[in-house]
């Protein structure tokens, strides 16, 4: 038995082994240097957000050694723009070395961390956002929000860390697997990154890559925090901002728990996914309830180009067979779970006759809500 003569000592090792455990327990849920398509129902973003942050605030990943008063725990970084300062004296920090803030929940809105670097005469407040893919709309999202709340972010941090900052960057950190199945896309994670100039890590066996094909080892600290900073908003793609809001309100009516008129079971769900996932190159894992669309509905439906790439509708025909409809498809469920196309006769039939429609949300499984301890 190990015994502490100081309970400062045995609170230092408590922490230590805690962190251990932590880490330890969170790799050992990560199945790596394997297909992304055959583990994204285990390596997910909150997992892969978890393993960095653990590895940053703990000096894992040749990260300048951060001293422990320069960690800083707060509720939320997004909304430390309207930090309320009264009363509150601010942190005693080393001005000399970089500061590290993180939040209490890894599902915190837009922002995972907060790294505050000294390079030169300035100090840059870096926002770091970790996922295994981010989308064109959501890295314009948290780009533009550092923007357009500039001079608050800047004076609530400068107040907690009693010192001025400068200028406020942005850095995005992608999963390799992914991203390498993603390399030729100009709209999504490093592909848009590279198009508009934002600066971007890799992640690769619990270490930092500046490229795709870089085969040495960064650290976040040795990237140049000069090119990271917010200078002028990021464009929004119209179609991509009208297609973003519709599924935002999916989200709303999926919240409202309505019911189904169409009985569908978790095996069902499950082949539907696969089926979608191998037919169409998607990566979804998720299929959620919106709404009725109607029972008295003949043939196909067109939803059309905005949103028939990420909903899909669930059909009853005149005889309680199952249909699914996705991208102006028409396919069957049948008895033993098998899914076929429809034949031409079915076809036809399925066009003369009505049938109950049900309007479902394919998509990645929402994030859960953790705390840091």
């Amino acid at each position: 038995m190990i015994s502490f003569n100081l309970n400062i000592y045995k609170e230092a090792f408590n922490e230590y082994i805690k962190y251990l455990l932590n880490v330890d327990f969170i790799k050992s849920n990560n199945i790596l240097d394997q297909n992304y398509d055959e583990v994204s129902q285990n390596k997910n973003g909150i997992q892969l957000e978890e393993i960095i942050i653990e590895q940053l605030w703990n000096n894992q990943l040749d990260v300048d050694n951060i001293p422990e008063n320069n960690k800083i725990i707060i509720n939320d970084i997004y909304s430390i723009k309207s930090f309320k300062d009264e009363g509150d004296e601010g942190y005693n920090i080393d001005k000399n070395n970089t500061i590290i803030i993180r939040q209490n929940n890894f599902n915190g809105k837009y922002y995972d961390l907060v790294l505050i670097v000294n390079d030169e005469e300035k100090k840059i407040a870096i926002f770091i956002k970790i996922g295994i893919n981010i989308t064109s709309y959501e890295i314009n999202k948290y780009y533009n929000n550092l923007i357009r709340y500039h001079d608050e972010y800047k004076n609530e941090i400068g107040f907690l860390i009693k010192d001025k900052i400068d200028a406020l960057g942005f850095l995005l950190i992608f999963d390799y697997d992914k991203q390498l199945s993603l390399k030729n896309k100009e709209n999504e994670g490093v592909g848009y990154c590279s198009k508009n100039k934002i600066v971007y890590l890799i992640y690769r066996d619990f270490k930092l890559f500046d490229s795709l094909n870089s085969d040495k080892p960064v650290n976040v600290t040795s990237i140049d925090a000069k090119k990271t900073i917010v200078i002028k908003a990021l464009k929004y793609d119209g179609l991509i901002l009208l297609k973003n809001s519709l599924k935002e309100n999916f989200e709303k009516m999926i919240d409202l728990k309505l019911e189904p008129f169409i009985s569908i079971d978790d095996s069902q769900k499950k082949q539907i996914i696969k089926f979608i996932n191998g037919e169409y190159n998607q990566n979804f894992d998720d299929l959620e309830f919106v709404t009725n669309l109607g029972v008295l509905i003949k043939g196909n439906i067109n939803l059309g180009n905005l949103i028939n790439d990420f909903v899909l509708n669930i059909i009853e025909g005149y005889n309680h067979d199952k249909y699914f409809s996705y991208n102006n498809n028409m396919y069957k469920i049948n008895k033993k779970n098998i899914i076929d196309e429809l034949t031409p006769i079915e076809e036809y039939t399925f066009s003369k006759k009505q049938a109950a429609w049900d309007l479902y949300l394919l998509a990645k499984k929402r994030k859960r809500n953790n705390s840091y301890s």
